[in-house]
């Protein structure tokens, strides 16, 4: 979506961003993790923490962006489809 949506002149800088975004995202994951286990979390409870936060920010991106539900019902119909036949 990045690459499609940036201008030709704009698109390497964006994708740089991204990827540093990514990275920086990935520490602050990291330390969040090391910080549930030092406070007494059990690995199922970050999993489940995990799980959440997943289901949030998949109903912020249904709300946020029409977009990703209607891709997504498109993929759902597709798949059911492919079954079929």
């Amino acid at each position: 979506m990045i690459q499609k949506r940036t201008h030709p002149h704009t698109r390497a800088r964006v994708i740089a961003a991204n990827n540093i975004l990514n990275a920086l995202l990935m520490v602050i994951s990291a330390l969040a993790t090391v910080g549930m286990l030092s406070v007494g979390f059990s690995i199922p409870q970050i999993f489940l923490s995990l799980g959440v936060l997943s289901a949030v920010v998949t109903a912020m991106l249904f709300l946020l962006l029409p977009e990703f539900g209607e891709r997504f019902i498109a993929w759902l119909q597709l798949k059911g489809e492919r079954r079929k036949g």
